[in-house]
């Protein structure tokens, strides 16, 4: 090759000898380099041979320097080599030599150990890209301390004689050559009689030296690097001085160190960083595995990280044996929760006192009914009335919540949450972890999951609510944990042996054949193998040895197998403790066991005998000071262990189930009704939780197939009944029907005549808990065997109002009205159906209607209101019952039967006037003044007096009378009353209120219209239309959380009305996009009946027509809007409509030639704003005089025109209708177009631009733009 110009910068001499010249020089721009220069033509093959395999070989090696570039300079090759940091192993050693003794040098041992763990690991890196170094000295080995922990932290140098070989007989020099270095390393020199080297570092060189045909030698780089790091990780083993315990031969298995877990503890810690950084959502990180695997351990060893660094690590764990208690997990989690925050400052405590009070305000009374220690921190709570049935579950959801989100708002440091064995979780307990992980409140908590995905199937509880969560949108991580590989569970068993690898291997070998890699298994299967004698401690050679072919003759199958023998194994008295214990559950008391085992009575529960007739049991009794040794055996054995609290849990679950297999079938029965029956007894003579009642109940159910005779099978009926109603007050629905079909299975075959009121109880409460657990589909043949059996519609009503609510929730909602009509003839109420087909029937029900409001008229005539709110309380049962029946109905029949809506408002005044008032007397008069404004035969539009009626629905709810009413109360009034007579703007702050009392008491069906009030409103007096939108889809995603259908058909039309304003759909007159489909959406409405949603999507088809100019496509829409007349005036949106179809009635009328048919259409509009604006000129005054204004421009009375428009800009302003002044704004602009007057139009069209641009509305201010472009200026 040509000459290359010399490198300019001095350079220093490294190294120089008869074959090469060595120098440190710098590049151009500052970088160092290695110069070696071929001095003897003799070394012309090595420069070649270190070259290319440095360049092509090892070019990716980070163990090897690399090779930069060679040249030709001054006529002799040059190589380039790469920079290496630090020094040679020779000058480290002699700047650091070997101490005389590593008893007092632990440290310098320990760096010595990381050196040599770098060295195996580099040379191990080299082997693997098919080289072997052959000159492995102390001088090509370049350490860099700075970075002595990392693989880069040694470099190998002088490659001149390596070879590309992967053969073992080659490999092997390199491995000797480790052992000089090694040597040197560690002991320098033989020489010293009273040197001390552990006897660990010598064994290791001595196995480097042996050959490969040494059972022992090490055969490749990486077993020595294993080795060498088994030392580092166990110094008190392998390298330091042992204790005579340690060397008694006792196997104590080594804790908190995780085996083969580096990729799963990386994908957890990156979870749990991703969630803790700040505004982060909640994420759910699922661990999943067989028994055994380690699960547990790589989520404690997160926990003790978040411990360490202040946070909260919590856990809850699902037993299957305490499945009755609702809400295991969560509780239990919580509760260690509150107990971590008492253990925290005053200023810790108090601001989660503050956030909580905040959050929960006079309802926390119901957190604390689950959290009793929290009242430690926020005090005694007040009493509340609870909401019931599914309201009461909504409810609980939202408290949980705010809970929730106070918590972790209060709480600075990250919390992470660990559920446990969720293979058992319950379907209410889910829901709750399911909120946990979705709720928006909740920032910086980690959700952990752990469960074996062997015992779950596709349709379990567990992965149906993990697909809904996914569909939330939430992140869920899964981490899938494995059984260990060969190599893991080698290290894994040298470790707990204190020997090193290689020496262990073929005792590996045979465990992980058996136990294919699983932890807690092969901890078992090592134990049983010392109690065996198979596996031994050798005092002469201080190390273990053992027995293969004994071991192989008594393998057990599997590790219960194996834990169920190991268990029979051991005394009696421990053998008839463990199993009884294991039946009771995973944790237990003390004082329990006693009571069963020293209990030698026979089985009661208020009987003489359960079940001594069909079962010969055989049971031994121990004393007391028996049962407390066996158990403290229990400990020392590891079968269980013992709390501070003296609670007793089992160490593992497997251990439970090995020791509950050892028992025979029928004595398991027998044992779970002994355990049930002296629970009651417990419970009947000393004050307990309802949770020991299911515990008690959950047990004898486990043995009740043993037991036949007619009365302890009634008794057993009547047990579960008490047990549901138990879990029915803890929202535990899933539970209550578990016991509630329990309970049905004993009942005989004549229960009815036999047993009339408790069947009647059972069948009711079944009834109840489907619907209130969201499970309705086995209803209905419960409700028909009700209805047939029941004496009397007292009897039934229970079942009656959850079958109504039932039918509401499947959409049925014509049939819903007709069994609401038929329970309240039952109670003597009946009403007059008009068929469609009947002859007059307008004029029927019209004159119907004038005679009812005539009675009701009557009957208020000259009754104050200090009377009407005073109406003593009403006690007639039938009534209440009409009542509620009525109150329940009323919002689907004013949804798709309106006509009988009147009916049953004056029938609720006035039974409340003729026999009391209760709970829903708010709701008959918030509906009556409500149909009072919307026009009823000769007393058309009597506001003041609807107006009268709703503030005194308001009395009555405000002074706390049927608080559950009080959304729909206000709803009713607030959105159907009060706009009549004050500013519709004012409406939103107490439908906000109401809102959020109906999420708190669980009022669902109602807040979802109220939602939609306050966004509809909102939109109509031209709020921001970006925070309008904002607050459209949050009322979305709550309606959709709880399934409100009707209220977001109502909501929807409005929703996409507001997005095709933005600009964020394709054509801004169709109802397309991101809130709804127009075709789907009036499919459905039309197939649930809703008139209410349908005239609302009409309504908004017809404003955006009118908006874009379409105006005969809005006249389809005023015709079709004007057919529901008798709801007109009822609603803000109506007044809206109303003022639309008139804007748009006199646009057709202008586009054919003054047509008489909307000149009406439009003169109607007029009359009816016109009467409105006498009693609301805040809503209506700016409307009437734009609708006069475009009456007055169809009739060509210019001058006139002129100055309604400027009135109506003006007075739209004034009034704080952004949206009308800017519309009113543009519709002057057209008139003057249409004048020719192009200047005046242009300075219009801008400010109505400006205004529509303020608004929000993108897709006007393109509309405006468009109109501006086409003038002819």
């Amino acid at each position: 090759a040509a000459d290359s110009p010399p490198i300019t910068p001095q350079s220093v001499t490294l190294h120089r000898s008869e074959t090469f010249h060595i120098e440190l020089v710098e590049e151009e721009d500052g970088t160092r380099i290695v110069k070696k220069t071929l001095i003897d033509i003799q070394g012309l093959a090595y420069f070649y041979n270190e070259f290319k395999i440095l360049n092509e070989t090892l070019s990716t090696c980070k163990s090897a320097r690399s090779a930069i570039r060679k040249d030709r300079i001054n006529g002799k090759l040059v190589m380039f080599l790469e920079w290496a940091n630090g020094c040679s192993l020779k000058e480290w050693i002699e700047s650091n030599p070997p101490p005389t003794s590593y008893k007092r040098e632990k440290d310098d041992l320990m760096t010595r150990l990381n050196i040599a763990s770098q060295i195996a690991c580099a040379v191990s890196q080299v082997h693997a890209h098919g080289v072997v170094h052959n000159t492995l000295l102390t001088t090509s080995i370049i350490i860099n301390m700075a970075n002595n922990s990392s693989l880069c932290g040694v470099q190998l140098i002088d490659f001149l004689q390596a070879k590309k070989s992967r053969e073992p007989e080659k490999v092997i020099v390199d491995i000797r050559a480790m052992a000089l270095l090694f040597h040197k390393l560690f002991i320098s020199s033989d020489d010293d009689d009273e040197r001390y080297v552990p006897q660990s570092i010598i064994q290791l060189i001595a196995n480097l030296v042996q050959g490969t045909t040494d059972e022992f030698a090490y055969s490749s780089a990486s077993d020595v690097k294993d080795d060498l790091d088994q030392m580092f990780d166990l110094p008190e083993i392998f390298l330091f001085d042992r204790s005579e315990e340690e060397l008694s031969g006792n196997l104590k298995f080594q804790t908190g160190k995780i085996y083969g877990r580096d990729k799963d503890c990386a994908s957890l810690h990156d979870a749990f960083r991703r969630i803790s950084r700040s505004g982060a959502r909640p994420e759910l990180i699922l661990v999943s595995g067989h028994a055994g695997t380690g699960k547990s351990a790589i989520v404690k060893e997160l926990c003790d990280r978040v411990k360490a660094t202040g946070g909260y690590a919590i856990s809850g764990k699902c037993d299957r044996f305490r499945r009755h208690v609702p809400y295991f997990a969560v509780v239990n989690a919580f509760k260690e929760l509150i107990d971590s925050i008492l253990e925290r400052s005053p200023s810790v405590r108090n601001d989660v006192r503050l956030a909580v009070q905040a959050a929960l305000g006079d309802q926390g009374k119901y957190v604390t009914n689950f959290f009793p220690n929290l009242k430690q921190i926020i005090g005694e709570q007040r009493e509340v009335k609870f909401a019931s049935g599914f309201e009461s579950y909504q409810q609980l959801i939202l408290l949980f919540k705010k809970f929730v989100g106070s918590l972790t708002t209060a709480l600075k440091d990250p919390i992470v949450m660990v559920f446990y064995d969720l293979h058992w979780v319950d379907n209410e307990t889910m829901v709750l972890i399911q909120h946990l992980v979705t709720d928006l409140f909740s920032p910086s908590l980690s959700v952990v999951g752990i469960y074996r995905d062997n015992e779950v199937s596709d349709t379990d509880t567990l992965p149906l609510t993990i697909e809904v969560i996914k569909q939330k949108n939430t992140k869920v991580t899964s981490i899938k944990v494995g059984n260990l590989a060969l190599t893991e569970m080698n290290r894994f068993i040298a470790d707990q042996l204190g020997m090193l690898q290689r020496f262990v291997t073929p005792l590996t070998n045979e465990v992980y054949a058996i136990t294919g890699g699983n932890v807690f298994f092969a901890i078992q299967l090592l134990t049983l193998l010392v109690n065996e004698e198979l596996l031994f401690y050798d005092h002469e050679f201080k190390s273990w040895d053992w027995d293969l072919e004994g071991f192989r003759s008594k393998a057990p199958e599997d590790v219960v197998q194996l834990l169920a023998s190991k268990i029979s194994n051991h005394s009696t008295g421990m053998r008839d403790v463990l199993p009884v214990t294991a039946a009771v559950g995973s944790y237990f008391d003390e004082s329990f066991v006693y009571i069963i085992l020293a209990n030698r009575d026979q089985l009661h529960i208020g009987l003489p005998t359960l079940c001594s007739s069909t079962h010969n049991h055989q049971t031994r009794f121990y004393a007391e000071s028996e049962i407390r040794a066996f158990l403290h055996e229990a400990v020392q054995e590891g079968y269980i262990s013992q709390s501070s609290s003296g609670r007793y849990k089992f160490v593992h679950d497997s251990i439970q189930k090995a020791a509950y297999s050892i028992l025979d079938p029928n004595d398991a029965m027998y044992l779970h009704l002994k355990i049930g029956s002296l629970s009651l007894k417990q419970k009947s003579t000393r004050k307990q939780s309802g949770n020991s009642l299911l515990f008690a109940v959950d047990h004898l159910n486990k043995g009740s197939s043993l037991v036949k005779d007619t009365e302890p099978r009634l008794h057993i009926v009547k047990c579960n009944l008490q047990a549901a109603q138990q879990a029915f007050k803890y929202l535990a629905y899933t539970l209550a029907i578990e016991y509630l079909k329990t309970g049905i299975d004993f009942l005989s075959l004549d229960h009815w005549k036999a047993e009339y009121e408790l069947s009647l109880e059972i069948f009711t409460l079944l009834v109840e808990c489907l619907y209130s657990g969201n499970k309705p589909d086995e209803m209905e043949k419960l409700v028909k065997e009700i209805f047939d059996e029941a004496r009397c519609f007292a009897d039934k009503q229970r079942a009656h109002t959850c079958y109504i609510a039932y039918l509401i929730g499947k959409g049925r909602l014509r049939r819903a009205i007709k069994v609401g009509l038929e329970g309240l003839a039952q109670v003597g109420e009946e009403f007059l159906v008009f068929p469609k087909n009947v002859d007059n029937r307008d004029f029927i029900m019209n004159s119907v209607l004038i005679m009812d409001l005539f009675k009701t008229k009557y009957m208020l005539c000259s009754k104050s209101d200090k009377y009407l709110t005073s109406l003593p309380p009403m006690k007639n049962q039938d009534k209440i019952a009409a009542m509620k029946i009525l109150s329940l109905i009323v919002l689907i029949v004013f949804q798709v039967q309106p006509e009988y809506l009147p009916q049953m408002t004056f029938r609720m005044v006035r039974l409340s006037l003729r026999f009391g008032s209760c709970e829903e007397t708010a709701n008959a008069f918030a509906a009556y003044g409500m149909l009072l404004g919307t026009g009823l035969g000769q007393f058309r539009g009597q506001y003041r007096e609807g107006y009268r009626f709703g503030q005194l629905a308001l009395k009555l709810v405000d002074r706390g009378e049927g608080r559950e009413w009080l959304t729909q109360v206000y709803v009713s009034v607030y959105s159907a009353i009060n706009h009549w007579v004050m500013h519709v703007e004012k409406v939103i702050e107490p439908l906000q209120y109401a809102y959020s009392v109906g999420m708190e008491v669980g009022n669902v069906d109602y807040t979802g219209y109220c939602a939609a009030s306050i966004s509809i409103v909102s939109f109509l007096v031209g709020k921001p239309l970006v925070a309008v939108e904002h607050d459209m889809s949050f009322f979305i995603k709550q309606m959709n959380t709880f399934a409100l259908q009707a209220g977001r058909a109502l909501l929807a039309p409005y929703h996409q009305s507001v997005l095709n304003l933005m600009g964020r759909s394709e054509n801004s007159m169709l109802l397309n996009g991101e809130a709804m489909n127009e075709k789907e959406h009036l499919k459905f409405v039309k197939k649930q009946r809703n008139i209410f949603a349908e005239n609302a999507l009409n309504m908004n088809s017809l404003w955006l027509a009118y908006f874009f100019g379409d105006y005969p496509r809005a006249g389809r829409f005023v015709e079709i809007t004007n057919d529901l007349d008798l709801i007109k005036g009822s609603q803000p949106a109506d007044f809206a409509n109303v003022f639309y179809s008139g804007l748009a009635s006199f646009a057709l009328a202008k586009l054919n030639n003054n047509s008489k048919k909307w000149k009406a259409l439009g003169m109607r509009s007029i009359r009816k704003i016109r009467r409105w604006s006498k009693i609301s000129s805040a809503n209506s005054s700016h409307k009437l005089l734009l609708l006069q204004a475009e009456r007055s421009a169809l009739g060509k009375r210019h001058e006139k025109t002129e100055i309604y428009f400027n009135e109506a800009i003006q007075e739209a302003k004034k009034n704080g209708f952004l949206n009308e002044e800017a519309l009113a704004t543009e519709r002057f602009a057209l008139y003057l177009v249409d004048r020719k007057n192009v200047s005046m139009a242009a300075n219009q069209f801008v400010l109505a631009s400006a205004l529509y641009q303020k608004w929000g509305a993108q897709a006007k201010v393109d509309h405006i733009s468009e109109l501006i472009n086409g003038l002819e200026l």
